[in-house]
């Protein structure tokens, strides 16, 4: 991204930061924030709402998970309208899906479970059954921290199911999911 010039579409230049600062999401937190501050900026000028509502919410979920929760929430927050102006079916789903996790984090379960479920919803309408599995662990262990064992022991479950029956999942992410399901049974 950084060799783009002048000559290179702007639109390009920001795709191109945008997926930079994805890509080091968990390996450098600061050349994320950085890259995706860029992304924001470059698809702003380009008239690209999408890609600046986007760009908005993976920078949200890295200040998030840095502990920046008050500012996650104002990129989630700016995101929104952007994102919404788009007609294609699911492109809330990630908005929601992020703004459950800055909830999550903040402390706030019912507002998470809320996102959560609005980006389970949006992702199966979609037809993302992948991206909505992810969502159920997330929704089935929001409902465990709540204390809503059923519904939590309900979504591992059915995350478990979803897993082995395709070829989405890691061994890390089942035994997290499996080790999710004797822990909310073991409670109950």
């Amino acid at each position: 991204a950084s060799r783009c010039g002048s000559r290179t579409p702007l639109k390009v230049r920001a795709d191109l930061w945008l997926w930079f600062g994805v890509l080091h999401q968990f390996s450098d937190a600061v050349q994320s924030v950085l890259a995706l501050r860029l992304a924001v900026v470059l698809h702003r000028r380009a008239g690209d709402a999408f890609g600046e509502g986007y760009s908005l919410i993976r920078l949200a979920n890295v200040l998030a998970r840095t502990g920046r929760l008050d500012r996650a929430q104002r990129a989630v927050e700016a995101a929104r309208p952007l994102l919404s102006r788009t007609p294609t079916p699911g492109v809330m789903a990630p908005y929601f899906n992020t703004a459950g996790f800055v909830r999550k984090l903040a402390g706030d379960l019912t507002g998470a479970r809320t996102h959560y479920e609005k980006s389970l919803s949006l992702f199966r309408s979609a037809g993302s059954e992948r991206l909505a599995v992810e969502i159920l662990g997330s929704l089935a262990d929001t409902n465990w921290a709540l204390g809503t064992l059923d519904a939590a022991i309900a979504g591992f479950r059915e995350t478990i199911a979803l897993m082995r029956g395709s070829n989405m999942s890691t061994k890390i992410t089942l035994g997290v999911t499996l080790t999710n399901l004797a822990g909310v049974l073991v409670e109950r």
